[in-house]
């Protein structure tokens, strides 16, 4: 009997474990987590507009059980890639095949002061503190006073979407309530663009300027101090309130394999064969490799291209599934939302702008956690571009 272990319960992991065991019902099949939980993280951007965190975490146990498919709690301590042990939770397990999906972890130490003044929009706690700091807002601005928001995408973090999803649902927020004027919302981002290496980026940006929220490109922040946020170049930004997306680091360290400058686990480009660099038999998919964006939607494609190409190992087939470089996502401001399908590149690329995709996301948010409890692979995110039958150019 092949066994199969899967290091993470995320999006990546749990839609790969779901795939293997519909497909190879024979398989032992073992996912290790740090958390008994999964959190369906794209919808705690509404945290800090009242939406309770209870609603995000699902039990993995029933779910796991009933797929029969063993979990482990615990961290990953070693990895023998010579002899295909995995340490976890304090226990040895081998394996035949490996997929690491273990994620990031943050990093905001490489920015003085920021831990301590930011809002961390990665974390629960901090996310209800910001809750409290929107409440705040909403008082003195409707006693008059001007308040600045700064939302600060530091070096080292790949991803800005949640900060310009968070600046358009802040705006919504506070013009429901007639009191937008009052409030300066600011995007500083280490980066040259809006979305780099997204086509979509001009789009974004026309719509972060006609709801006159700033953005500042190319401001690399160095320190924060109270209410002062330092950047390269001798530039200074006040706030008065500060969220923020940490920089981050791959979240696996162990010998036997190979990793950037971040702690990412290398892979070919684009992570296009899912397989890490070196190794036959062990894959990583999500924010865990080195692929140059952080977003769930790759996470899904890239989990799907590893799971298939270990089933088609296992049945002794060719491979044909092979990650295609795009992403999809949607960024919503409560009103209306903006639908997002790109190439990493200069690429074609879809953009939409409705109201029927700010539901889309609401029915997204209650679909995937369902799924999650079903024990189903998340289905039809794939059927159009995203995973190729062929490798691409």
């Amino acid at each position: 009997m092949k066994r199969v272990i899967i290091l993470g319960a995320g999006f990546a992991g749990l839609h790969a474990a779901f795939t293997l065991r519909r497909a190879l019902p024979e398989v032992a099949l073992r996912v290790v987590a740090r958390s008994p939980l999964f959190l369906y993280r794209p919808d705690s951007i509404y945290v800090p507009f009242g939406l309770d965190p209870d609603m995000l975490g699902v039990l993995l146990n029933p779910t796991l059980t009933a797929q029969h498919i063993d979990q482990t709690v615990g961290e990953v301590t070693d990895l023998d890639a010579t002899q295909r042990v995995v340490t976890a939770g304090g226990q040895h397990f081998s394996y035949d095949y490996l997929l690491i999906a273990s994620g990031m972890e943050n990093a905001p130490q490489q920015i003085p002061g920021l831990h301590h003044r930011a809002h961390d929009l990665t974390s629960m706690a901090s996310l209800l503190a910001l809750r409290r700091a929107f409440l705040q807002l909403v008082e003195d601005a409707g006693q008059g006073r001007h308040r600045r928001v700064v939302l600060l995408s530091p070096p080292g973090r790949s991803f800005a979407g949640p900060l310009y999803e968070l600046a358009l649902l802040l705006d919504t927020f506070l013009r429901r309530q007639d009191l937008r004027d009052p409030v300066e919302i600011v995007v500083a981002t280490w980066e040259d663009q809006v979305l780099p290496g997204l086509a979509a980026n001009d789009a974004l940006s026309e719509v972060l300027a006609g709801r006159k929220i700033k953005v500042l490109n190319g401001w690399r922040a160095t320190e924060v101090e109270p209410g002062q946020i330092r950047f390269e170049e001798g530039r200074t930004l006040s706030f008065d309130v500060l969220a923020t997306l940490p920089a981050t680091r791959g979240a696996l360290r162990v010998r036997d394999l190979s990793y950037d400058e971040n702690g990412f686990i290398r892979t070919d480009l684009y992570n296009r064969r899912a397989r890490v660099e070196g190794q036959t038999n062990i894959f990583v998919a999500g924010d865990a490799a080195d692929h140059p964006v952080k977003q769930g939607y790759v996470a899904f494609a890239q989990a799907d291209v590893a799971a298939h190409h270990i089933i088609s190992d296992i049945k002794g087939e060719a491979p044909t599934h092979y990650y295609e470089p795009r992403t999809r996502y949607i960024i919503d401001g409560f009103d209306t939302a903006i639908y997002i399908d790109s190439t990493l590149d200069d690429g074609p690329a879809f953009v939409g702008r409705s109201r029927l995709w700010h539901l889309s996301k609401q029915i997204l948010g209650k679909y995937l956690p369902w799924k999650v409890r079903q024990g189903e692979p998340f289905g039809n995110l794939f059927d159009r571009p995203g995973v190729s039958a062929t490798y691409p150019r």
